[in-house]
């Protein structure tokens, strides 16, 4: 079993079969990450999100050096952070202003 971090999901990470999906808060992601060993899913072009996620929730997310091409198995987990900001220009920073009023979801993909 792995457990994968990502920004999003796409159709074909996931397997035929059936899945679970659960909402986290933000605090119920950072316990997670503290105790499960996890591999980046995310696109590194996403670090300005990477960013926000660290200075809003103090989740400290590794940023892979290349897009990752993913493929769940039975009993992969993905926990997912979904934020809702500004497209930047690659190299860009959010505001402090703009990561303290961003909406943020948290969920966790279970693959049976």
């Amino acid at each position: 079993m792995t457990t994968f971090i990502s920004l999003a999901v796409s159709d074909t990470m996931f397997p035929e079969g059936t899945f679970r999906k659960r909402s986290v808060t933000a605090k119920a992601a950072r316990d997670f990450l503290k105790s499960n060993s996890v591999v980046s899913a995310a696109n590194p072009t996403h670090a300005s999100t990477f960013d926000a996620l660290n200075r809003k929730f103090g989740i400290d997310l590794p940023v892979p050096d290349k897009a990752p091409q993913i493929s769940l198995v039975s009993g992969d987990q993905v926990l997912v952070f979904q934020a809702r900001l500004p497209r930047l220009a690659e190299g860009e920073v959010h505001s402090q202003e703009t990561v303290d009023s961003a909406v943020f979801n948290f969920s966790l993909w279970m693959i049976d």
